[in-house]
């Protein structure tokens, strides 16, 4: 695996990053856990050049995209694929450095965890390492004929549902099913998750998305 950590942070419409001080110390935390790996933190300049330069056959879908919150999941597959890397939600606190054995992982993924119930939701999108360009490109792919076909088949007024099903964790799980992949890992051994809100851009995402 390239010792890459890629996180994104795009203008949702709530507050800007340096009105976070929990996002901002999980990144010096990182950083400072892992001063050997490259940081790179992806912003809605960066992330629309990166595509416009890497992707031009995807723009089409890039910019008919309700709403920045999908950039936030379709971007994190599309920078796996060509940097290669792990790619990590501002919300996890990385409570271990990052050692020889995720390096040597072929894939990694996220666990969530319900606060409400405790529920652990495993091969879910916060945190991905997939070191296999052809299995990358496949979940592209997937992601791809996703968002296609939900927004056929689930009405527009599912907002928060649509967006999970084509682009994000819910369509990511069932790819990972689809392909019978499990992390190599366990990542609580690494991150935890810090977001007291826990869900709390779910609810925001409903209110935004046109």
């Amino acid at each position: 695996m390239n010792k890459i950590i890629h996180q994104i942070f795009l203008d949702i419409g709530l507050k800007p990053l340096k009105d976070r001080p929990d996002y901002l110390k999980n990144i010096e935390l990182l950083k400072k856990n892992n001063p050997d790996w490259e940081h790179k933190l992806w912003d809605d300049k960066t992330l629309n050049k990166f595509v416009e330069m890497n992707y031009p056959e995807y723009l089409e879908i890039w910019n008919s995209f309700p709403h920045p919150f999908y950039k936030i999941d379709y971007s994190r597959y599309l920078l796996l694929k060509k940097y290669g890397g792990i790619y990590i939600d501002l919300d996890e606190e990385n409570i271990k450095k990052f050692d020889d054995k995720i390096l040597d992982c072929k894939i990694i993924t996220g666990v969530w965890i319900d606060k409400k119930n405790n529920k652990h939701n495993y091969n879910t999108n916060n945190t991905i390492a997939i070191n296999d360009k052809v299995l990358i490109q496949n979940l592209i792919d997937y992601c791809n004929s996703q968002i296609i076909e939900k927004k056929k088949s689930l009405p527009p007024t599912w907002k928060c549902r649509l967006f999970q099903h084509s682009v994000g964790q819910i369509m990511f799980t069932r790819w990972c099913k689809l392909n019978k992949l499990n992390s190599d890992i366990n990542i609580l051994e690494y991150l935890k998750m810090t977001d007291e809100e826990n869900g709390s851009w779910i609810t925001s995402m409903g209110r935004k998305i046109k």
